[in-house]
């Protein structure tokens, strides 16, 4: 499978063939049938909850739901908690989510290793979405280890020009007092967020 080539070619799916693709792909055989389903599965359903697919993550994957977020006009509930995705697979996630217009209300990306880089797509995602009200990204070592916060400032920054946000949960990312305050401080320009689980 061309993952890069995927990356790049995505936007321009259809519905037909980005449903052949994620039928006929080797990717998603075996111990991962149900996984294939839930993909294809864009009528009647307003989640998508793939977390814990470990050994399947990463930017393939990424690429695969992107149709699911296009193609499901009921979407609400996106779950890829411990999914192994990366800031590659996050900033085609975040993409995907600001080019359509879903209704997608909670996006769940805990126990990712989404890093500092990939904080940079949470924070434009964060800037274009008016939709989601929760974002969980609880220990997807958004700090390095307490040292760098130019990720929570990135997000920080979304989270001023955003009007939904309601809960974020950025907990276990060893924030310490500095990356604590640079969100704290933006309680000040967002009258929406109401709760930041930072524990």
């Amino acid at each position: 499978w061309d993952v890069e080539r995927t990356t790049v070619e995505w936007p321009t799916w259809t519905i037909k063939s980005w449903s052949k693709i994620v039928q006929t792909t080797p990717y998603l055989n075996g111990d991962f049938e149900k996984v294939r389903k839930k993909i294809l599965k864009i009528k009647n359903t307003t989640k998508l909850d793939i977390h814990g697919s470990m050994r399947l993550g990463g930017t393939k994957l990424a690429c695969l739901i992107t149709g699911t977020i296009r193609f499901n006009k009921n979407l609400i509930v996106i779950n890829l908690s411990s999914c192994s995705l990366n800031c590659d697979a996050v900033a085609i996630i975040s993409r995907v989510l600001q080019i359509q217009r879903c209704p997608i209300e909670e996006l769940n990306l805990n126990n990712n290793f989404i890093q500092a880089e990939g904080c940079k797509y949470i924070s434009s995602l964060l800037r274009k979405n008016k939709q989601i009200k929760k974002l969980s990204l609880k220990n997807t070592s958004l700090t390095e280890c307490g040292t760098n916060f130019t990720g929570i400032e990135s997000i920080a920054v979304g989270l001023r020009l955003n009007s939904s946000v309601e809960l974020l949960d950025v907990s276990s990312n060893c924030l310490q007092r500095k990356g604590s305050m640079i969100l704290v401080n933006t309680l000040q320009y967002t009258w929406r967020l109401e709760l930041i689980d930072m524990k």
